[in-house]
């Protein structure tokens, strides 16, 4: 009887061990995402964030707002003097995946224009919608950024 609990034990050890490993392989493949501090840091040029951190990026939402702007005044800024040629995302950090509040994400863009000079701008967003993780308290996650609009 005694070895018989052993060797459940043992299983069941096993068990843990391969389901944690498993976790922590799940969890180290996360796209620049930390289930552990709550944030993400990634280059959107190669990377893109798990959909249970952020559904839509706030990249997107960024480079709409400079190409609308850009139309309606000819450049972005409005006193860079040439026309925009292209936008390009090179950073987005967020945080605040684990609270009970909002996300909210920095994004760095170059944007880049008709005389080859570019300037690197830096927009921070909060999320649009989010959903709580089941059984987990004061979750932000599976976050949309949405259009940006003028204060």
């Amino acid at each position: 009887m005694r070895k018989r609990g052993c060797i459940w034990l043992s299983a069941g050890f096993v068990v843990l061990a391969v389901a944690c490993s498993s976790l922590v392989l799940y969890t180290s493949d996360l796209g620049g995402c930390s289930l552990w501090n709550g944030t993400c840091d990634y280059d959107p040029r190669v990377q893109h964030p798990p959909p249970l951190f952020i559904e839509q990026p706030p990249e997107g939402a960024v480079v709409r707002y400079i190409e609308d702007q850009a139309k309606l005044h000819g450049t972005f800024p409005s006193n860079a003097g040439y026309p925009v040629t292209y936008i390009t995302p090179v950073e987005v950090s967020a945080w605040g995946f684990l609270a009970d509040w909002h996300v909210v994400a920095n994004v760095r863009v170059a944007v880049h224009h008709r005389n080859g000079v570019s300037n690197t701008l830096q927009f921070e967003l909060m999320e649009r919608t989010s959903a709580p993780l089941p059984l987990v308290e004061n979750s932000t996650m599976h976050t949309a950024f949405g259009p940006i609009r003028d204060c």
